[in-house]
């Protein structure tokens, strides 16, 4: 299953159980809907005391359902998928002189999500659910001197291989442990919080270079997210912050050149606004 097919599959599944999901008055959290985010993205690399950074705004939309049970127990579980797109500074070296250069780097984002657990009341109109769950992340990084938004909606990047230097894929599955607190604040507001735990059960990049393609799994490492948000009435903002950690890779070689992915780490900041149905 190729990943357009994948981004499909996920949106069909969110329209079609959304599509079930009513909601219940604020007894739960019962938000099935769509949103738009905007995401301050940080990117690092450490290659033999050698920093490369990126950093700027990616923006995308997404779609979830959360429900879980407020005042009683009972099943809890989440289903989300997200896109995002965006162009950042680039702050590193040519490779593999290792030269300090600047420039862009195009991102093309696809995460989806989900899990499941059991909701416990642990306070007057407080309940608390631990969760267990699996998640896929597919990302494009492509970095150029000259590339811009006109390289980030063209999801081949063979009509102008000059601006888009050096691509790279990155696919990530993973397990999800973690929890959600729900409080009804309100007659018709809902205060959740979520914490979540990640580790890969595999990761796998992909380099296009302009000497030669190369494949290496980065390392596994926990990473983590924590997202606070509000829903009243058919609206919802949240604020989170995601940490994905990656140890150095295994090393792919050929008589040109011996590859490698250094340790990495991304650091996520995001807005997301949406409706809920």
């Amino acid at each position: 299953m190729n990943i357009r097919s994948l981004a499909r599959f996920c949106v069909l599944v969110t329209v079609v159980v959304g599509g079930s999901v009513v909601a219940q008055g604020t007894d739960r959290l019962s938000l099935g809907g769509w949103y738009g985010t905007a995401q301050y993205f940080q990117w690092k690399e450490d290659v033999f005391g050698l920093e490369i950074k990126e950093d700027g705004m990616l923006y995308g939309i997404g779609g979830q359902i959360i429900e879980q049970p407020i005042e009683k127990g009972g099943v809890a579980f989440r289903l989300q998928i997200e896109g995002c797109l965006g162009v950042v500074d680039y702050d590193g070296y040519n490779q593999p002189a290792m030269t300090p250069a600047t420039g862009n780097t195009v991102y093309q984002i696809l995460k989806t999500e989900g899990d499941v657990g059991y909701a416990f009341p642990i306070a007057a109109k407080t309940s608390l659910a631990p969760l267990a769950g699996v998640g896929f992340r597919f990302s494009r990084r492509g970095i150029g001197a000259d590339a811009d938004w006109g390289d980030v909606l063209d999801f081949s990047w063979n009509s102008d291989p000059i601006e888009v230097q050096y691509i790279e894929d990155w696919w990530s599955f993973y397990g999800i442990l973690g929890g959600r607190v729900v409080s009804k604040i309100g007659a018709d507001a809902v205060l959740f919080a979520n914490i979540y735990a990640k580790y890969p059960f595999e990761n796998t990049e992909k380099m296009d270079t302009f000497f030669g393609d190369y494949k290496v799994h980065p390392g596994k490492e926990w990473s983590g997210c924590l997202e606070v948000g509000v829903k009243t009435g058919n609206l919802f903002v949240a604020l989170g912050y995601e940490a994905l950690r990656f140890s150095q890779s295994d090393v792919d070689s050929d008589a040109v050149a011996a590859v490698f992915q250094p340790e990495s780490s991304a650091d996520i900041v995001s807005l997301k606004v949406g409706v809920s149905y």
